[in-house]
Order: C-alpha cells, then structure tokens, then sequence
C-alpha cells in the first residue's frame, strides 16, 4: 500500500486499488456513462472513519499529474471538500470567480487532460465519506444541466460504483457484514429517536 494526501489538510491515509474484478466493473460503468451522456471522466473516492479510502480515477494519466505535482495540495475540490463536511454538491461553474491563480492552475491542468465541465458530489453514506465526481471535456458546457436533468441514472451509477466499493473493502478486511450491519443497526436506532422526538 502507498500513501498519499486526501481532500484533509495535514492527514494521509492507506490507499489502495480496487480489485481487478471490480476495476473491471468500473470501466463499464464509465463506458455506459460515456455512451448515454457526454461523461469522460468519473472520479470515485469511499473513506471509512479509518482513513481507509478506496478511490478510483478513470483517467490515470490525471491521476498520476494530480498527485505526483502537488496539484492536490491546490485543487479548489479538495479545498471545498475539506471546507464542507456535510453533504454539498459543487458544479465546477461556480468555482469560475474567487479562486487563486494556484487554484486556476489545478484546472487548466484538467482542462490538458481533457477534463472539463463536471459536477463533485461529497455525502455521508453509512457514516462513511463518499466523494463522487462526473465530468465531461471541456466542449460540453452544458454537462452539468444534463447531469441535473438525469438525476435518476446518475444515482443508479452511483449506486453501483458504492457496491462495487464496498465489496472491495470487504475483500481488503477492512469492512465486515457485522460491522455493517450494527452500523445500519445504529442508523435504524438515531433515526427512530429522530422520529419520536
């Protein structure tokens, strides 16, 4: 295992790939995105409390570039992300004023790898971080409209790349059925007290 630095300031965490199988599986999801919508690029990152992250990049030249430049230590993402601890979706529009010349930079430098347009999604799912991103090239300006206009395909995508994670983190030992099913258990428990009060 390699470590690298997360969307935390001053933490890193063990990193670890997928496993082929479910590699495999990504690549088809990203195929079936490409083909349906104009997405070229899906980013997808499940962190337990641990600092476990599985994290999955379709483009690994990006991947390689984002981390071994430092360009993460700058990405207006990451910033965001660490800035929000709550469920926020960020449409990469919006980043267009008040972002430094650093934070420019980091996405010129996706817009080389032909990453343009997209939509980050950070939430709490199983009381596990889940950061997803959807992107197209930097043609389709309108990517983002299209990503909120089929909400209900994005979602089924989502779900099936949080499966395939957490397959892959049971695989790795790092999650067992036990310890998610007492964590629904818990879940069950708050939501029942939210209810009654």
């Amino acid at each position: 295992m390699q470590k690298i630095i997360i969307p935390k300031k001053n933490q890193s965490i063990l990193y670890n790939d997928f496993a082929k199988s479910a590699t495999l599986s990504f690549e088809a999801i990203c195929k079936q995105l490409e083909i349906q919508t104009y997405c070229t690029y899906v980013s997808y990152a499940f962190e337990l409390n641990s600092s476990q992250r599985i994290h999955y990049y379709s483009n690994k030249d990006w991947q390689t570039t984002f981390v071994n430049e430092g360009l993460i230590n700058n990405c207006p993402l990451v910033l965001f992300g660490r800035q929000n601890t709550h469920a926020k979706i960020l449409c990469w529009k919006n980043l267009a004023s008040g972002i430094g010349k650093a934070q420019r930079r980091v996405m010129q430098a996706r817009v080389s790898h032909n990453i343009g347009n997209g939509v980050g999604l950070q939430q709490w799912v199983y009381g596990m971080r889940e950061i997803v991103t959807f992107a197209s090239d930097p043609q389709h300006e309108d990517y983002p409209q299209l990503i909120f206009q089929n909400l209900a395909l994005y979602k089924k995508y989502i779900f099936q790349l949080r499966t395939i994670a957490l397959a892959s983190m049971m695989t790795q030992g790092w999650l067992t059925s036990n310890k998610i099913i007492k964590h629904f258990e818990k879940i069950n428990f708050e939501a029942n007290q939210v209810t009654i009060h």
